[in-house]
């Protein structure tokens, strides 16, 4: 029986992209981009040897596809697609529990807007999804999702789901435990560890997530500690038997799921056709450069991906960086800036800084005071305090400012930063891994010559922002989750 390996993110061949730039795809608004681009991703991974990448990834309300139901429909459906119509599995995550900036339990208002959280996952299982990720939150009970039939019955009935779920890994932390009372009065505190297999087996969850087995479900968290140093969330085989040859599950259940994790590993032609070639990768990744000299060169940043890698996919990669950055503000139409210009570049990253200037040269006269300059160029990858010493910086040698800020899903340039600055474009691309560590002098975000492009206009700016940006801290805090554009907005208007 072939293994099905599957990664936690779209995987791209030369770490150029080391994790997909989701929120870029969400702002950028391009369809047919975000196909060709994830389609690309899906055929590498798949030449590569992986098939399936726990994506999509942007179906919750308030992720990366923003707050409204219909639009997030929209762009899961064209995502998942692109993996299943290019030879992976699409895992769409997390039913229906957690998002970008807050999970359903923490963003349900008191209207509870359960359907319209259902608009996305809808659209995720009509475009054919083969898997189904869970994760530690709650929908119609206060236990997760994982126990709780009730809630599972959603995905399987309401959705009409029929492909597998797997949950995911910290379903536990540390020795088995869970709390909560299941939509039947089943008090999971209570319960044994097969019980608790059980439970989710019967629920109708194919697989379950860890970082390690353990054969004695009795042993204690020092004995864990001490024989995995490190490790968390096991689990214990030896209890799933159990719950098995007691009758908690019976043969019919464990049948539905090996049989839909068997079809999976059928429709990805695993048994007649597991692996793949070096030839088959090198053709759909590389450029003709680095396919004749693959053996002896070394990618150590970012401009060694992009020489190596094939010309399509750094034209799609770049098209996206431009199509997610947001002209929020350009007061007297200071952007473009002129051929020439004398420009101070500065930043919250040395190492950006360094190669902002080398790309700004291209364009302008780079000086090295503010004084100098005809205008101050600050790149803020973190919008903190520092960003807005380096605008005063610029006010005190009364130069105008173009600043370009790293937007996230829930991270906005502030209003000091807005009213402070002549033009202001928030970027949105960022690769950077959120499992494990950036490496070397690979570079996460808009690169520095398509920044300079951008700047000195040789390539527009074209992003739309997915959220509002909130006025004050009390309509930061008083907006309901699930409910889009409600910044300001009074109780009655809400509801």
């Amino acid at each position: 029986i072939p293994i099905v390996l599957s990664c936690d993110r779209s995987y791209n061949s030369f770490a150029g992209m080391v994790n997909m730039a989701n929120y870029a795809f969400g702002v950028a608004h391009d369809e047919e981009l975000l196909y060709n681009l994830v389609a690309q991703y899906a055929k590498e991974e798949r030449a590569l040897g992986f098939h399936v990448p726990f994506h999509t990834y942007g179906v919750e309300i308030g992720s990366w596809y923003g707050e409204d139901p219909n639009y997030i429909a929209k762009m899961t459906a064209c995502e998942t697609r692109a993996y299943e119509e290019n030879g992976v599995s699409a895992c769409t995550k997390h039913f229906v529990a957690r998002g970008g900036r807050s999970g359903y339990a923490k963003a349900k208002s008191p209207a509870n807007l359960l359907e319209s959280w259902l608009v996305g996952w809808q659209s995720a299982v009509d475009a054919g999804t083969s898997w189904v990720m869970l994760n530690n939150g709650s929908l119609l009970s206060d236990c997760y999702v994982t126990y709780d039939k009730a809630s599972m019955d959603i995905l399987r009935g309401t959705l009409g789901y029929d492909g597998c779920v797997v949950t995911d890994w910290p379903m536990w932390i540390g020795l088995p435990s869970a709390a909560g009372t299941t939509c039947d009065g089943v008090d999971l505190s209570a319960c044994t560890l097969p019980e608790l297999y059980a439970l989710i087996m019967n629920a109708d969850v194919d697989q379950i997530g860890c970082f390690f087995m353990v054969d004695d479900e009795e042993v204690s968290q020092e004995v864990l500690d001490a024989k995995y140093p490190g490790m968390q969330q096991p689990q214990w085989p030896s209890a799933m038997k159990e719950a098995i040859e007691t009758g908690l599950v019976s043969m019919e259940t464990v049948d539905r799921h090996v049989a839909r994790v068997l079809r999976n590993k059928f429709e990805l032609g695993l048994f007649e056709d597991p692996y793949g070639s070096l030839d088959e990768v090198m053709a759909l990744v590389a450029s003709d450069a680095y396919r004749e000299s693959y053996e002896t060169t070394l990618l150590e940043t970012i401009e060694d991906v992009y020489a190596a890698r094939a010309e399509r996919t750094n034209e799609m990669e770049i098209a996206l960086q431009t199509e997610s950055t947001v002209l929020m503000k350009n007061d007297g139409g200071l952007l473009p800036l002129a051929k020439g210009a004398k420009v101070y570049v500065t930043g919250t990253s040395r190492d950006a800084v360094e190669m902002d200037k080398a790309a700004m040269a291209a364009y302008g006269t780079v000086v090295e005071t503010p004084e100098e300059a005809d205008v101050v160029i600050v790149r803020a990858l973190t919008l903190d305090d520092s960003a807005e010493v380096l605008i005063e910086d610029a006010q005190d040698a009364g130069k105008p400012v173009v600043f370009v800020a790293q937007g996230t899903v829930s991270e906005f340039p502030n209003s000091f930063m807005i009213e402070n600055s002549a033009a202001l474009m928030m970027t949105t691309y960022n690769c950077t891994p959120d499992h494990g560590s950036s490496m070397g002098d690979f570079f996460h975000y808009t690169l520095p010559s398509v920044l300079a492009d951008m700047v000195f206009g040789e390539k527009e700016p074209s992003g739309k922002l997915l959220y509002n940006i909130a006025r004050t801290d009390d309509d930061e805090n008083l907006d309901w989750g699930e409910l889009q554009y409600d910044y300001g907005m009074d109780i009655g208007t809400r509801l």
